[in-house]
């Protein structure tokens, strides 16, 4: 699901089978003005009454070519697997992208709703500042929550725009499943499609090697640096990522 405002994503939240099967099943909604609770507190005397809630209009939209039905726990199998994207939205996977500081990395700068460029898809990009300051190592990641199964997908897709880092040759794209043990591939090891200042890489899952893709819980871009293996710094954009080469 995702939040918008004016047309502009604000916050993605996935449907999460282990918790929210329930929009996984044939379901109604219901609009109401709640009293009490946590949000407001218990009403009392000087509680403004009646109240109003105004309805402009409800929407509800079904991906094209599916059937409305799902069985609880197993959403059905998208071709492509939004991780950040606004084309490939079909996602049970959450939004919650950690820096590289929290690990004891060089601090970065991230923002999931730029417009600092024209992005490659849709209306935003995630930018993301990389700092020098003073780690030997540094990077972003995507927390997958407790592991999440992808080895129905065939491969990897991202689109990089690199125009304010140039010196950039090389970064660590890594799959990490619990416990930390984590299978990495070069990004320098690939050719990408290029449209503009953006790059579009597309790494097959089998060169993951030794990576369990039934139980993976962390997508990270991690070590930005030039040919010569020394950490680079500035921004990068990043967009559309999503796995791809699924299907029903």
């Amino acid at each position: 699901m995702i939040g918008k405002i004016d047309g502009v994503p604000y916050f993605y939240l996935a449907i999460d089978p282990a918790t929210m099967d329930e929009f996984l099943e044939e379901f109604f909604m219901i609009l109401n003005v709640a009293i009490g609770g946590n949000l407001g507190g218990a009403p009392s005397s000087s509680t403004p009454w009646p109240q109003t809630m105004l309805v402009d209009y409800v929407r509800v939209y079904q991906e094209v070519g599916g059937n409305g039905t799902f069985t609880v726990g197993e959403p059905p199998l998208a071709a492509e697997l939004g991780i950040y994207s606004e084309s490939h939205i079909q996602s049970s996977v959450p939004l919650n992208i950690t820096n590289g500081a929290d690990f004891g990395g060089n601090v970065l700068n991230i923002s999931s709703t730029s417009t600092n460029v024209t992005p490659l898809d849709g209306t935003v990009s995630l930018e993301v500042v990389y700092n020098n300051t003073g780690s030997s190592y540094g990077g972003f990641l995507f927390g997958l929550g407790g592991g999440f199964d992808i080895s129905s997908y065939q491969t990897l897709k991202f689109s990089i725009d690199q125009a304010a880092m140039p010196g950039m040759e090389n970064m660590n794209i890594e799959l990490e499943n619990p416990g930390q043990q984590k299978f990495a591939v070069q990004l320098a090891s690939y050719t990408p499609t290029i449209t503009g200042n953006w790059a579009t890489y597309e790494i097959p899952l089998v060169d993951f090697t030794g990576a369990d893709l039934t139980n993976v819980n962390v997508l990270g871009f991690w070590q930005p640096r030039t040919a010569g293996g020394v950490l680079t710094f500035g921004t990068l954009y990043f967009d559309d990522i999503h796995f791809a080469g699924g299907g029903s």
